[in-house]
């Protein structure tokens, strides 16, 4: 009769019978399931014919009280066939699968949650869908609802339940693209893992999602890439020529899955750096589905491109839509500005500050983006990223100074690091994700990790921060063995080898595989990282070959490619390969289209044009300033020296460009090539007056080593702000040129003092030495060549040996090798190969005295002498050249030798330890100077040499300069090439009173600073003392702990470890402060704590290696005794490598007992009384000799600071 019915289409009939059916079937549900839903069958077929009615909408709710009526009889299979069977007749005659999902979703969300109801009731059901529904696609449609619905709730042990469906279809689906299409979108529902492995992704063409195969596919390539290690970056771009392929096809529609897919896509081309694709498949989807998305989408699309464009090569004619900060209302919104903010920091945009400043506005008072009102999870790290964003944007900004930028940077990665821990690290309380996201956050949270990686490092390497640089490369480096994507991991290990040779890790450097790529951007950066590979390991032939294809590359870049010229980074990258090779002066060649981009590089063009027209051998002879004496020093006209001058200004001001916007790799090559170009000057004309040029120089130089510490300083007192999201805007003190103070010892240094500056220029091959004596009006200037050393006394092998020296005296004092020096023999033999160490150091020592320094070696003491004596070496000096040069039938104008500045005469009389060869060194000096061009042998001096040691010999016996009229003290100013030698042991100082000091600008600032300290000296009645805190040194405590632990007014830690707090507290109110423990006590005070203080008392750090600087290359050094300093710590007693218990022990009690601290046993006094007043590296020097080795455990000793002694008491 229904049937009759509905075939005359008779609705009130209908309506009847619908209203009869609902009825029975209701009824029998308690009595008899099996015919009840025979009714609720006729039910579901009566109500198909009344769709749209008043009557049927009411359907869906007796369908939905039946079926909760009869799960209260835990009857699920009869609950659940009822709404399969309303679901099927409603959607069966749906073909389409993202509809009926969609139908699903808007229409029948009650039906949904009572199928997933009666399903987690009874997993046995979960087959019921397949075998009722018949229709895969319902099937399929149906499983997506009930996981996502499981997903969502509270229920228990979802993923097995959800695993089970999975394997479930895996098995009955014929339809391998539908199975396909399943795993697809439950990646976008599930929160647990999901592996891709062995799927295969095929579709048969009677498949009933066929039509979506491309779709499909595109995304599960994506999905495969971090299931199996492959290559991603070749599966991702066939996921990009799929999906393009779809949304081109003119009968394809939108969908939020097909959205997902592309969002997907997106954020995999540009995790493995393919640029390219990724804006072409953005623009792609712009122009065919364009009108189908809404506002926030298009918003999303617009800043996927701005990113894009960005990565890749930086288009001129890049669309930037017009911004609008103030009252955004959609994370996107924010987004898309984010995205303009960084163009505009690209373009080192003057509107810059503004936009920071209104998107800081916005972020810190628009409720919408507040991180603490966030209940999504999503949306929560959405923001999250955007914070992390703008923060690493800021501290990318030229606007903001480079502390803010550090830690604007450093906060990125503190929030990315609290993403990765509360999102992406396995644990019990981290909301689950949903396989897709998590995908797509990992991608997202490696690539920005990187970018502040890599941002970090250049900052650091600006700054000269050498601590910190060393510690993000580590990291650095272990985060890229962690990423999949081998383009990515090709990519940033070219960052990896640019910073290894930056510190001069040659052999880890040559680890990280350099190969073309066809990316043009990485090929040109590989290019300019493989030439300074090839330069720096000495790969000559190779260096020419790869400089020639970068140039080559680059002309092609300039032709083809529509770029940013002024802010692309592959132009910066090739300036600073320019850079690297005009260190040399011989190395290369430029062309006029090669600087048109950046103005600093025409200083560099120049420069390397002048120094062509000197001949190679210009600087092998060493140069002096003043050569002449003052009254013949001219200022006449000489167009060489006026364009060398010019040169030597235009490098200077690059100079100090580079000092505050460059690495300090980039900032040495222009401070070398202006101490070249300086030198040029020197020697083009000696007559002329330089003394500006000179002060330049100094100012530069000594700028270059103290800007680094003022830094780290400043960084140190900077607060970590915890939990803090946005960026620091404000800008504190700029330590750039400007700012620097003027040198002026003169009238602070006592009169028996020198200070000097000791610096190794790796380009003209020299020792850049400055000597400031307060008895002269201005600094004596000195290059020592070492061209004419011989290869294994250069530079590079004995400061090698030293290394190796000092390496292998470390590993004899290793626990594990001396615990096994237990017989006779085996002691003997230790303590021969310590003996053979230390005779090795003293000869090496010796060779940079006489061979570096050789006659020079006077510098480092008086060079005045009493007129009488001035005179007589004078005149012999001068009888001696003219009757060689007689000989030699060369001219001798008489001025010449007359004219030669007195100083350089007065050096033969302080030679420290006369011989031949010496006095034939300056001899050779003077002689070059007048006749550069003459070819002269050094050795041919020497019969010379020895008839005038004769004669200095005969001179100083007759008289001797009084104590009072010697140098009592020398400060030694190194650069960082020359920090880890042991100068204060080579014979010319061995014995003199010595000390360190990091820049001659600090010293500048002690010499006002602690004046009273030098006049009066310190109060030891009232320090702080450490004694073996490791509590392993028990030789060490034996000997000095009885010594401390009864002298009043001190207070110290024996055997334990001290409390940070203590050692804090003792710098502020302990007048010394003595550490006989390991190392410098780094392990129990902070070094940011030991930076930031503005004073700490006088410190004396008798561990192993407390006084060795790290950092090599251009990484500027650091370490516990710079830390010491930057504190403001006044005099400061270290070590430069790992000694030996027993013999520091020695030279400890030694120099304390000299210094008047131990008092003689027979006396009463705290101190003693009688003990000759000495300053502490008076006391040091005369100490060295108590060692058993006097230069493997002796040389090791080093003073920092001032010469400072006791208190008189």
């Amino acid at each position: 009769m229904a049937h009759s019915v509905v075939a005359l289409n008779d609705t009130k009939r209908v309506i009847n019978f619908l209203r009869l059916f609902y009825n029975f079937g209701n009824n029998l549900l308690k009595q008899n399931s099996e015919l009840a839903l025979t009714f609720w069958e006729l039910f579901v077929y009566t109500d198909m014919h009344l769709a749209g009615s008043a009557e049927s909408k009411l359907s869906t709710k007796r369908i939905t009280t039946a079926s909760n009526l009869t799960l209260t009889t835990n009857d699920a299979k009869t609950a659940l066939l009822i709404q399969l069977m309303y679901i099927k007749n409603r959607l069966s005659r749906i073909s389409k699968l993202l509809t009926c999902n969609l139908l699903l979703k808007k229409e029948y969300d009650s039906c949904l949650k009572i199928v997933t109801q009666c399903l987690i009731h009874d997993n046995a059901l979960l087959t019921q869908i397949l075998q009722y529904t018949s229709k895969d696609i319902l099937s399929v449609s149906i499983y997506l609802n009930v996981i996502e619905l499981v997903e969502n709730s509270n229920a228990p042990m979802k993923e097995g339940f959800i695993s089970s469906i999975v394997l479930l279809l895996k098995e009955n689906l014929r339809d391998t693209g539908l199975f396909l299409y399943f795993l697809s979108h439950v990646s976008t529902i599930v929160h647990f893992p999901i592996s891709f492995k062995s799927t295969t992704l095929a579709f048969s063409e009677d498949s009933a999602v066929f039509e979506y195969q491309d779709l499909v596919i595109s995304h599960l390539y994506i999905l495969q890439t971090f299931s199996n290690s492959i290559d991603a970056s070749e599966i991702v771009l066939k996921s990009y020529h799929l999906l393009s392929r779809w949304v081109l096809q003119t009968d394809t529609c939108f969908s939020d899955y097909e959205f997902t897919v592309l969002q997907t896509l997106y954020e995999a081309l540009n995790y493995n750096e393919i640029y390219k694709y990724s804006k072409m498949i953005i623009n792609i989807y712009l122009k065919k589905r364009r009108n189908s998305l809404d506002p926030d989408q298009k918003k999303l699309l617009q800043m996927y491109l701005i990113d894009a464009h960005i990565k890749g090569e930086f288009s001129a004619e890049m669309d930037i839509p017009q911004l609008e900060v103030i009252g955004l209302s959609s994370y996107n919104s924010l987004d898309l500005c984010l995205s303009i903010l960084e163009v505009k920091i690209r373009r080192d945009d003057k509107l810059t500050n503004d936009v920071i400043n209104a998107i800081y506005l916005e972020l810190s008072q628009n409720p919408v983006f507040k991180i603490q009102k966030q209940t999504d999870k999503y949306k929560a790290i959405h923001l999250l990223l955007m914070y992390a964003k703008f923060c690493k944007l800021v501290g990318l900004s030229n606007k903001i100074d480079h502390l803010n930028a550090v830690v604007n940077i450093n906060r990125a990665v503190a929030i990315l690091q609290s993403l990765f821990k509360n999102f992406l690290l396995a644990g019990p309380d981290v909301p689950p994700l949903n396989t897709n996201f998590k995908s797509i956050l990992k991608m997202k949270f490696s690539s920005e990790m990187l970018q502040c990686y890599n941002s970090l490092l250049r900052r650091y390497s600006t700054l000269g921060l050498g601590k910190e640089f060393d510690s993000y490369l580590r990291e650095l480096d272990i985060f890229i063995k962690l990423q999949p994507s081998i383009n990515l991991q090709y990519s940033y290990n070219l960052v990896l080898t640019e910073f290894s040779l930056f510190k001069n890790a040659f052999e880890d450097a040559k680890k990280k595989s350099i190969f073309s790529d066809c990316n043009l951007c990485v090929t040109i950066y590989a290019l300019a990282v493989s030439e300074n590979l090839a330069r720096r390991t000495n790969d000559t032939e190779n260096v020419k070959a790869i400089s020639k294809k970068l140039d080559n590359f680059m002309f092609n870049y300039f032709n083809t490619s529509n770029v940013d010229h002024q802010h692309s980074e592959v132009i910066k990258a090739w300036i600073t390969a320019l850079k690297r090779r005009y260190e040399y002066p011989h190395d290369g060649d430029l062309d006029d289209y090669k600087y048109e981009f950046d103005p600093m590089v025409r200083e560099i063009v120049d420069y390397h044009n002048y120094m062509k027209e000197f001949k190679v051998n210009t600087f092998y002879a060493s140069s002096c300033y003043p050569m002449l004496n003052e009254i013949i020093i001219k200022t006449t006209f000489n167009p060489m020296t006026t364009k060398l001058k010019l040169c030597n200004k235009g490098l200077i001001e690059n100079f100090k460009e580079c000092s505050s916007n460059h690495s300090t790799e980039v900032t040495k090559y222009t401070l070398d090539m202006a101490f070249s170009s300086f030198l040029a000057l020197l020697k083009n004309d000696n007559c002329s007056k330089v003394d500006e040029e000179l002060t330049q120089i100094i100012n530069i130089n000594d700028h270059f080593k103290s800007i680094s510490l003022r830094w780290d300083k400043q960084f140190s007192k900077l607060t970590n702000k915890t939990k803090c999201f946005l960026p620091e805007i404000s800008t504190l003190s700029d330590f750039g040129f400007t700012q620097m103070k003027k040198i002026n010892l003169k009238s602070l240094m006592p009169k028996d003092w020198v200070a000097i500056s000791i610096d190794y220029v790796l380009p003209t091959n020299s020792l850049m030495i400055i000597r400031f004596d307060p008895r002269f009006e201005n600094p004596l200037f000195i290059n020592i060549c070492l061209d004419l050393v011989g290869t294994d006394n250069s530079f590079g092998n004995v400061a090698e040996k030293l290394r190796q020296i000092i390496i292998k005296s470390d590993n004899t004092t290793m626990t594990d090798v001396t615990s096994k020096v237990k017989t006779h023999d085996e002691k003997i033999e230790w303590w021969n190969s310590r003996k053979l160490l230390d005779q090795q150091l003293e000869d090496t020592l010796s060779i940079i005295d006489s061979e570096w320094f050789g006659g020079f070696n006077s510098i480092f003491q008086a060079i005045h002498v009493n007129e009488h004596d001035f005179r007589a070496i004078k005149g012999e000096v001068k009888t001696l050249l003219s009757e060689y040069l007689t000989k030699k039938n060369i001219k001798l104008d008489p001025c010449q030798l007359e004219n030669v500045h007195d100083g350089i005469y007065r050096l033969f009389l302080k030679i420290n330890k006369v011989n031949a060869q010496k006095v034939a060194d300056l001899l050779y000096f003077i002689i070059m100077h007048i006749y550069p061009r003459f070819d002269l042998g050094k050795n041919e001096l020497i019969d010379l040499g020895k008839h005038l040691v004769r004669k200095i010999d005969s001179i100083k016996q007759n008289n001797v300069l009084s104590n009072e009229d010697d140098v009592k003290h020398v400060v030694l100013v190194l650069g960082s090439r020359c920090v880890n030698i042991p100068w204060e042991s080579i014979p010319s100082l061995r014995k003199k009173s010595v000390s360190r000091m990091p820049s001659l600008i600090q010293l500048q600032d002690y010499l006002i600073k602690y004046k009273n300290y030098i006049d009066s000296g310190i109060d030891a009645c009232k320090g702080f003392y450490v004694i073996n805190p490791g509590g392993d040194l028990k030789r060490t405590e034996k000997t000095l702990a009885p010594k401390f632990k009864h002298l009043d007014g001190w207070d110290g830690v024996v055997g334990e470890p001290p409390e940070e707090m203590q050692i804090l507290n003792c710098f502020n109110e302990a007048n010394l402060f003595i550490y006989a423990g390991h190392g410098g006590g780094e392990q129990y005070v902070r070094s940011k704590n030991i930076k930031s203080r503005d004073t700490i008392p006088p410190s004396l750090l008798l561990g192993c290696s407390s006084g060795t600087m790290k950092g090599d290359g251009y990484v500027q050094p650091y370490g516990t005794a710079y830390n010491y300093i930057n504190g403001g710590c006044p005099m400061l007693l270290v070590n430069l490598w790992d000694v030996t218990d027993k013999d520091i022990d020695m030279f400890t009690i030694s120099v304390l007992t000299k210094w008047g601290f131990f008092v003689d046993y027979d006396s009463f006094d705290m101190f003693d009384l009688t003990a000759e007043n000495r300053t502490l590296p008076e006391c040091v020097a005369a100490s060295r000799d108590v060692c058993k080795l006097k230069y493997l455990n002796g040389a090791a000793p080093i003073v920092y600071g001032l010469p400072l002694k006791l208190q008189s008491m």
